[in-house]
């Protein structure tokens, strides 16, 4: 293990993708991939990775201390990145008519993202090309992997949060979505958005909807530039 900047990936039990092989291979970083229950802190940046079933693996995270552990890292000066469930998770709240996502129909989140989470009826599955709009690679395109039908409104007050990518293309592999309007009255439209994730203004706290995002080097240029 080498000295580098330390990354602390959790592993969620829905989780299925290992996306995140470009943070292994980089001589500045230690990448670790740890149980919620079994984190003892240290790192500089926590990961929440993409899950199959947003609640669920949430109530696993919470029953494991994950407030506690957010918000103490944030307090201790660290970065924290969430990848499409793990950015969900990060938001204020969340809204699942279906049950898709688990046993809630409505749930709060970790409240550290200015987003409000509805899951639709069906789902958007899709490779996506977008804009990076944040740090030294800023106007680069990055690529990677929509799977979601999750649908995140930013929220009024997100004064301190900027927009991390636009997006410029998506190519569908499966049906496209077809918007609609859930129980509580709020329009679901996956796949519609022109712009993804959020990013604080002192870049602590990142989110983003793109899998694989980690395999662009524009974007890790933006992101560690931004570590200590």
């Amino acid at each position: 293990m080498n000295n580098g900047r330390r990354f602390a990936i959790f592993r969620l039990p829905a989780h299925g993708r290992n996306e995140f092989l470009p943070l292994a291979g980089e001589p500045t970083c230690d990448v670790e991939y740890v149980n919620p229950h079994d984190y003892r802190g240290g790192a500089q940046v926590l990961i929440i990775p993409g899950s199959r079933r947003t609640t669920e693996d949430l109530i696993y995270f919470l029953s494991a201390g994950g407030e506690r552990i957010i918000r103490e890292h944030l307090a201790s000066g660290g970065t924290v990145l969430g990848i499409c469930g793990g950015y969900q998770m990060l938001g204020r709240s969340l809204y699942d008519p279906l049950h898709t996502q688990g046993p809630k129909l409505t749930m709060p989140g970790l409240g550290w993202l200015p987003i409000a989470t509805s899951f639709g009826p069906s789902g958007l599955v899709s490779d996506s090309t977008m804009e990076l709009l944040v740090g030294h690679g800023s106007g680069a395109l990055v690529t990677g992997r929509e799977n979601r039908s999750g649908y995140s409104l930013t929220e009024l007050d997100a004064a301190c949060f900027g927009p991390l990518l636009k997006v410029v293309s998506r190519q569908l592999l499966s049906p496209q979505p077809v918007p609609a309007v859930l129980d509580n009255g709020v329009a679901w439209e996956a796949g519609q958005e022109k712009l993804d994730g959020l990013v604080s203004d002192d870049r602590r706290l990142w989110g983003t909807y793109l899998h694989m995002i980690c395999h662009n080097p524009a974007f890790l240029r933006s992101f560690l530039e931004c570590l200590p």
